[in-house]
């Protein structure tokens, strides 16, 4: 029963852990822009689709493994489990290292959405001539939130001028369009 008990307790546990990652990585990715913290949505579906397509990448990683790497996972994990079911001392240090490896992939959650913001190449963008007067330049869209897009202003060379706008969807006079443009510098 306690173990039932514990499994049930660790399930909001995990789903928090799963939502602060997912909240870190989008406010590293919004911060590479200098798009404020503000922006960040916080639904659930962002959380199922940011797993879903880690999930798809780690499937990939995990095709390319041959046998003798899945028979020494197998080996190592059998044997963590032997150790663990054996001596209390290294359930409790797998324990302890298991939770700072955690810690660390939560903190490093907020690097890798900078990571991603910065070797994306393909974005939203607007055509020449699609905004008002005195708003003419290259705009390129990294991100949506609502009805609204967040617009960066970039020069020929792809580098950010500084700032950023947002207009709604609906209110923008012209289609926009994904391109390849190649990654943005900060």
């Amino acid at each position: 029963m306690k173990k039932v008990l514990n499994l049930l307790l660790s399930i909001p546990a995990l789903a928090v852990y799963f939502y602060g990652a997912t909240i870190l990585t989008e406010y590293g990715f919004a911060s590479y822009f200098h798009i404020p913290y503000s922006f960040i949505s916080a639904s659930l579906s962002d959380n199922i689709i940011y797993f879903f397509q880690l999930l798809t990448v780690v499937e990939a990683i995990l095709g390319y493994m041959r046998w003798q790497m899945w028979l020494l996972v197998f080996v190592i994990v059998l044997t963590i489990v032997y150790l663990c079911y054996r001596h209390r001392f290294w359930r409790v240090l797998f324990g302890v290292v298991g939770m700072i490896i955690l810690l660390v992939i939560l903190l490093g959650s907020f690097n890798f959405g900078k990571t991603i913001a910065a070797s994306t190449a393909d974005f939203w963008v607007l055509p020449p001539g699609c905004l008002a007067a005195g708003l003419d330049g290259r705009y390129v869209i990294p991100a949506f939130y609502g009805e609204n897009a967040v617009l960066i202003h970039i020069d020929q060379n792809n580098k950010m001028t500084g700032g950023f706008l947002v207009k709604n969807i609906t209110s923008l006079a012209c289609e926009v369009e994904r391109e390849a443009i190649g990654t943005v510098a900060d």
